[in-house]
């Protein structure tokens, strides 16, 4: 009986202790759900993280390649030369429309996808990509607007000059004709059109003739107009290629300066003698108001077409497609005057920015519509507000000391 009552009390402890030992159902239920919230939270946790670092990133990337273009524009028009000889020696167009290659005519542009990057429609509203003054504004004297808000056009400002630099041909400065431009380009030839990226480039020109070729600035001259068949305009597969002068017009794709850049644009500033206020030369109207039309200046003393000085005739200035006479205006003894500053803005589109324009310009994506099929207006509408919200604005003031001889 002892040895009975032993066996039962010692089966009854091991079973107590078995049964702590363990876990029932509902315990493994409940640890279970309570991994799951956790897991839960770590995923939410972690998917932040990386879209932070997704945006952090392409910011950091769009903002080094702010940093290269301003310092080569700094270098530049550092060194930036004119005279009042009657050559163009400046040349500074907004480009509002864009059609099929564009206005650099490269081979494999391509301005007209599915969903393209809207033109001028009307200029300034929010599906307009020309606001070059502050819309709804009173008087022309509340028109001015942070160049951060501007929108130069489709294709960004088209911005050429002639600059002394140093190059691997002379061993003192020599001038040189520089371009900066934006395209809209297959990062590489055999590159599908759905990898269409908007590229600006700068290209320049050698300052004197090779062993193997004579065109240079020392050939061409230093009118940017020029437009002979070795000139600035005129882009032949002999005149294209870098050093050549056709580059100022259709860059070289191993000119690239930077990349994802949707807008690119310049204000030139000159300050007034009289009260010593910094007053905006470009694009503004005769009056120093900022201005929706004033779409191309030149430093030069010739006078646009329709444009007569006293005793003098009038002559055209030709400064791209898709613009006319009225929209001109000039510097030196014609009107507006010599800039004292460039004020210079970039849009950098961030790496997530660039895939979602990339993916609604190539009808991947739909954008939201009070109705099945959406306006046009409800499209051009939508790229920019994926552009907006997908990009950074940085912009710079550039002296220029140059002055005319």
């Amino acid at each position: 009986m002892i040895v009975l009552s032993r066996r039962l009390s010692s089966a009854r402890y091991r079973s107590r202790h078995l049964r702590r030992g363990g876990f029932t159902i509902v315990e493994l239920l409940v640890a279970a759900a309570i991994t799951i919230v956790v897991l839960g939270f770590m995923v939410q946790i972690t998917f932040s993280t990386l879209q932070t670092f997704d945006k952090v990133s392409g910011t950091l990337s769009s903002k080094s390649q702010a940093q290269l273009v301003f310092e080569y524009l700094r270098r530049d028009f550092s060194t930036l030369v004119w005279r009042r000889d009657g050559n163009v020696w400046l040349l500074a167009t907004v480009q509002p429309d864009q059609t099929g290659q564009g206005d650099a005519d490269i081979g494999d542009a391509n301005w007209e996808p599915t969903n393209p990057k809207p033109g001028v429609k009307t200029a300034g509203d929010p599906d307009s990509s020309l606001r070059l003054e502050k819309p709804g504004a009173a008087t022309p004297a509340k028109r001015l607007q942070p160049i951060s808000d501007y929108r130069f056009g489709q294709a960004g400002v088209w911005l050429r000059f002639f600059t002394n630099q140093l190059t691997a041909d002379t061993s003192q400065p020599a001038p040189i004709a520089v371009s900066y431009q934006i395209v809209r380009i297959k990062p590489q030839a055999q590159s599908t059109t759905r990898e269409m990226r908007y590229w600006l480039f700068r290209s320049a020109v050698r300052p004197a003739p090779t062993d193997s070729t004579t065109r240079s600035v020392l050939n061409v001259g230093f009118d940017l107009t020029e437009n002979t068949a070795n000139g600035y305009n005129k882009n032949t597969s002999a005149n294209s290629g870098i050093g050549e002068p056709g580059g100022i017009r259709e860059p070289d794709r191993e000119l690239l300066l930077a990349n994802n850049v949707i807008d690119f644009g310049v204000r030139f500033w000159k300050r007034n003698p009289a009260n010593g206020q910094d007053q905006l030369i470009f694009p503004a109207d005769d009056n120093n108001h900022a201005d929706n039309d004033n779409l191309g200046y030149a430093i030069t003393t010739r006078l646009p077409a329709g444009v007569t000085a006293t005793g003098g005739s009038s002559s055209t200035i030709p400064f791209g497609t898709n613009l006319s006479d009225a929209d001109f205006q000039t510097a030196g003894e014609a009107e507006g005057g010599y800039p004292d500053y460039a004020e210079v803005m970039i849009r950098v589109l961030t790496d997530e920015g660039a895939r979602l324009i990339a993916a609604y310009e190539s009808g991947d994506a739909i954008p939201p519509s009070a109705t099945s099929t959406p306006t046009q207006t409800e499209k051009d509408t939508y790229w920019w507000t994926l552009a907006e919200t997908h990009s950074v604005v940085y912009t710079d003031r550039i002296p220029i000391i140059a002055r005319p001889f």
